[in-house]
């Protein structure tokens, strides 16, 4: 039996964790024990470019404080890991990647006995040292003018550090300059007690010498890239360009015309963000080809090509490819991407679960392997999926690769784009629909597009949709909410689905939907008692839309090329092709008693509930599917 706080945030497995995968800015700031959090939840709200790690050895704290960034939409710029920091930090890399360490009120040991339980250790300091980039700060605060004292002789003996006080010689500061504090720092305030607040840099000279002497040479060799270079944030005038490199350089985006092949195009700058280089390019001519190249250190290191979107007055037609539930079998996987690329379109939608365990890394690296010359050359839209939480409550990994990006640069789970004369909803079904910043969201985006000028289409993508003939049915939080009420009142003409791993196209009132779980993990059997569903089929597969003016055309087509679904619909019009319920015959893999298809089976990870909520197993309704059932429920029992 879980005892309480059991489940807090915990950092990935492995010897190493690159801290700059664990949330979402420009650069990363750790705090070592942030207690009841205040700190961390006032440093992100003032400073919206940094990602925010806190490290409290407490779990209760830990778990409070990081549902309490998620509560307040800070929850992919700032995490808490149940984690102690004596033992963590030297996990957590690369070197260089720290802008700032900040330590509040640590060390309330007084005895002899308790000094081996000091935090400020010269093992510590040496850990901070080591993640510290050059010039990055470590901030230091005790209401104990001793410990103050101790602190000062202790860091400012490691020639790694200099003092960045007041004065120079000097680590003491007058008081503090990040616009954050921590509880007990208020209260020493208010109780007129004396705050102790010292600052070190890390030392540029000691770093030059270091590289000097060889310490660094990894950190001398040419950075490659890892992932990438990939597209997102396709509009009429824009696109995203996104790389993840295995360590810092200075790096450039060229983008020119293809019909000025061999001019210079022009140059956009690339900002880093912990290692997530991210460049948009803007002020582009709609429905135009452009080639793109990527320069890391001065040398090519990517090429690729795109379209931008047409404009909003334009009928010109739009075609993309859906799929989704990529996780868990690169192979099978790879066999849907290749067929995937042997179609021309305008970009990519992927209903969610595109890795296994959010938190792990070879997860996200094995997805960009599979997918990168597919996502080179075409922009990819995602809605996230519960995997995409597993480890990951916060979603930070989804928010670093694929989010999406407001005006401000800070990427969210969630948004909408328009694209010619159609408009997307990307939402986070993992939200909790009934109330909360993300239903407003929704709201006002659909009450804005009702009075769109020139839009024809609305199309919602959410990974767990309102409807399914698979094993986990339609999401509960979804209909509970009145989200398909929402939907239809504000017009929308479709929903696109996954997690289901199967393919379904439907009607449930007003409300037309295609659920596309087929890219690679394992496959589930079909529900046979769907009143909602026109078409089912267990198979992989991937879904090609045509959007013209009049209406929406869709081939549903497996690996092999074949096109076993092919429909369509006008503006308010049903489902042109089939409007009969789909029949079990045929369908999809059935199970009789005691046996089930290899291909229906889930991975054991797999998950039927959102990480962290509540949910049910889906049970199949018949006898023929109560051993199937069974067998289900305890492979989701880790949900």
């Amino acid at each position: 039996m879980l005892r309480p706080y059991d489940d807090a945030p915990r950092l990935p497995a492995g010897d190493r964790v690159d801290v700059r995968t664990l949330a979402c800015g420009e650069w990363v700031e750790l705090e070592v024990g942030p207690g009841r959090g205040w700190f961390l939840v006032e440093r992100a709200q003032v400073e919206q470019r940094a990602a925010l790690i806190g490290l409290e050895i407490r779990r209760k704290w830990a778990s409070v404080v990081d549902g309490r960034l998620r509560q307040r939409g800070l929850g992919s710029r700032a995490r808490v890991f149940a984690e102690d920091a004596g033992v963590a930090l030297a996990r957590l890399g690369p070197a260089e990647s720290v802008k700032r360490v900040f330590v509040h009120f640590p060390d309330p040991w007084w005895k002899k006995r308790h000094q081996k339980r000091l935090l400020l250790s010269d093992r510590f300091i040496d850990q901070v040292a080591r993640l510290l980039e050059p010039g990055g700060q470590f901030f230091v605060q005790t209401d104990v003018e001793e410990r103050a004292q101790a602190h000062a002789q202790r860091v400012g003996a490691d020639k790694r550090f200099v003092s960045d006080g007041d004065v120079p010689d000097s680590p003491y500061v007058s008081d503090n300059p990040y616009g954050a504090r921590s509880p007990r720092e208020r209260r020493a305030i208010a109780d007129g007690l004396p705050v102790h607040r010292l600052r070190w840099a890390r030392s540029l000279l000691a770093l030059i010498l270091a590289a000097t002497l060889g310490w660094s040479k990894a950190a001398q060799a040419e950075a490659r890239i890892v992932k990438g270079p990939y597209l997102t944030g396709l509009s009429d005038s824009s696109v995203d360009v996104r790389f993840e490199l295995d360590r810092g350089s200075p790096a450039s985006l060229t983008v020119v015309r293809e019909s000025d092949a061999g001019s210079r195009g022009a140059v956009f700058s690339v900002r880093d963000s912990g290692g997530m280089q991210f460049a948009r390019a803007a002020g582009l001519q709609a429905a135009t080809r452009y080639a793109y190249t990527v320069r890391v250190g001065g040398a090519v290191s990517g090429e690729g090509h795109f379209m931008t979107a047409p404009g909003p007055d334009s009928s010109a037609p739009i075609n993309f490819l859906v799929y989704g539930d990529d996780r868990s079998d690169p192979t099978a996987h790879a066999v849907v991407v290749r067929a995937m690329a042997q179609l021309p379109c305008d970009f990519l939608v992927n209903t969610g679960d595109v890795v296994e365990d959010g938190s792990s890394a070879e997860d996200w690296q094995s997805f960009f392997d599979v997918e990168g010359a597919l996502l080179r050359d075409h922009p990819i839209f995602v809605a996230i999926g519960n995997h995409e939480l597993y480890g990951d409550l916060a979603g930070a990994g989804f928010a670093r690769y694929l989010g999406f990006m407001d005006a401000a640069g800070v990427p969210h789970l969630y948004g909408t784009v328009r694209l010619g004369f159609v408009r997307f909803f990307f939402l986070n079904a993992t939200h909790d629909w009934k109330s909360g910043e993300e239903r407003d969201w929704l709201v006002r985006e659909l009450t804005r597009a009702d009075a769109e000028d020139g839009l024809v289409w609305r199309i919602a993508v959410t990974h767990d949709g309102p409807w399914s003939s698979g094993p986990h049915g339609g999401s509960e939080r979804l209909n509970a909410a009145h989200v398909p009420e929402l939907l239809a009142a504000h017009r929308i003409d479709l929903v696109l689905s996954g997690h289901d791993h199967i393919y379904v196209r439907g009607s449930a009132g007003e409300l037309k939907y295609i659920v596309s779980g087929g890219g690679g993990a394992p496959l589930y059997p079909i529900r046979p008692d769907d009143p909602t569903a026109r078409k089912a089929e267990a198979t992989y597969h991937f879904v090609e839309i045509n959007a013209t003016a009049d209406a929406l055309r869709i081939s549903a087509r497996r690996p092999d090329g074949t096109v076993f679904d092919r429909c369509g619909f006008g503006k308010s019009r049903p489902w042109d092709c089939d409007p009969s319920p789909a029949s079990p015959s045929g369908s999809g893999p059935r199970e009789g008693p005691g046996e089930r298809p290899e291909a229906s089976r889930p991975s054991s990870r797999c998950g039927c509930r959102i990480p962290g909520a509540g949910g049910n197993s889906g049970a199949f309704p018949g006898a023929a599917f109560g051993l199937a059932a069974l067998c289900v429920r305890r492979l989701f029992r880790r949900c």
